[in-house]
């Protein structure tokens, strides 16, 4: 039997390698002392490869939460499909570090395979493992990814719907505009000003209109935002948006409407613009 008093046998066994080395990895998974343990499922991910996994899924039930994190890490130094049945496994994990890993070590796969594991995290109990699946998200991208982001969009906390808002700016295509459509009917008027600067990121015809929505919000910033991402779009259609937003209850929206007006370079309107905002005020 080997004595596994001393980590830097296996260490050695790592630079080894082989069927011995890995076979004599497996006894040290069975060490009393976490240490040992944590140092085997290190080495045995890096030398043993998708051979590694059964054992590593078994760790994954380890008594000690750090053993166990391990095994997330060495699952994502394996790195292929094969280790997302285990990944998921480890996101019923009852430590939220070991949770929050896991989603960690899923975004690192780069995959689409993984949104479906991703998406059942999307309603853990803990605030940080919900921010690190929409920060997943965001690297992964694609249109399933934008799909489970529009679910983020009714969690509780105002700051991960936000997050969801900022990874649609990321991956940054029109698919996501129905999405930031729903965005601008959020409860917190910071979640509907940061979709309305999304939208103005990503432009075209179809975030115009998205952002046509937005002059009618019950903030005013929000509104005089709306109007500065309709300016900065620049194109012909945002006039007689912008034209209509004259009628607007506050005087600043109002104002900012005539400057954008006057930027894009409608100078035949401006003048009766100026008037009937003269009037208005």
């Amino acid at each position: 039997m080997i004595d596994w008093d001393e980590s830097t046998e296996i260490a050695a066994l790592e630079r080894i390698g082989g069927k011995k080395a890995t076979s004599a990895l497996r006894q040290a998974l069975s060490n009393e002392d976490s240490h040992v343990r944590r140092r085997a499922v290190e080495s045995l991910g890096e030398i043993a490869g998708e051979v590694a996994i059964p054992t590593l899924r078994r760790i994954l039930s380890d008594k000690s939460s750090g053993v166990r994190k391990k095994a997330v890490e060495a699952l994502e130094g394996i790195g292929t499909e094969a280790v997302i049945p285990a990944l998921q496994q480890a996101l019923q994990d009852d430590e939220p570090a070991v949770r929050e890993r896991t989603v960690e070590a899923l975004g690192q796969i780069r995959t689409e395979a993984t949104i479906p594991v991703l998406k059942q995290a999307i309603t853990d109990s803990e605030f940080t493992v919900r921010k690190r699946v929409v920060e997943t998200l965001e690297l992964v991208g694609g249109p399933a990814a934008i799909a489970v982001l529009s679910q983020v969009l009714n969690d509780e906390s105002p700051n991960i719907r936000e997050r969801a808002v900022e990874a649609l700016e990321q991956i940054r295509t029109e698919a996501s505009i129905p999405v930031l459509s729903l965005a601008l009917k959020d409860a917190d008027s910071s979640v509907r000003r940061r979709a309305v600067e999304v939208l103005e990121s990503i432009g075209g015809e179809s975030g115009v209109l998205a952002l046509s929505q937005a002059l009618l919000d019950e903030s005013t910033s929000v509104r005089r935002r709306a109007v500065e991402a309709l300016q900065h779009i620049g194109t012909e259609s945002v006039i007689p948006i912008l034209s209509a937003a004259l009628a607007d209850q506050s005087p600043l929206v109002r104002r900012r409407v005539v400057e954008a007006l006057e930027e894009i370079g409608s100078a035949a309107i401006v003048p009766a613009l100026r008037k009937a905002f003269q009037q208005g005020s």
